[in-house]
């Protein structure tokens, strides 16, 4: 019963049962996130969280430019070149430190 009740407070904090388990033990958890940002109104956005590494966040940062692509089409808004005005999507660090993530040029 008293699990139940420390669990109950706990989860909003842990969204996992894997985070609870390392926290458990001591072990810190580095989370990344992801966040937009609207450059028409000039304002971020949350758009995902959390993640357990780098590779699983920009993983998450290909699908979101590929649903801004859907949404706001490069031939319209100008894509994520220089002056265009499409959502960027940025790649939030653990330490709260960001980048701007842009798409690796493909491979011929």
């Amino acid at each position: 019963m008293h699990f139940i009740i420390i669990f109950q407070k706990v989860r909003p904090i842990i969204k996992t049962r894997n985070q609870l388990m390392l926290k458990l033990l001591g072990i810190k958890v580095e989370m990344w996130a992801l966040s937009g940002y609207d450059t028409f109104a000039g304002e971020s956005y949350p758009l995902a969280r959390p993640f357990f590494s780098e590779r699983a966040v920009r993983r998450a940062a290909k699908r979101a430019l590929k649903r801004l692509e859907q949404s706001q089409p490069s031939r319209h808004s100008g894509g994520q070149q220089p002056g265009g005005i499409q959502d960027h999507i940025y790649v939030v660090r653990p330490d709260g430190s960001r980048y701007r993530y842009t798409p690796e040029p493909e491979k011929s």
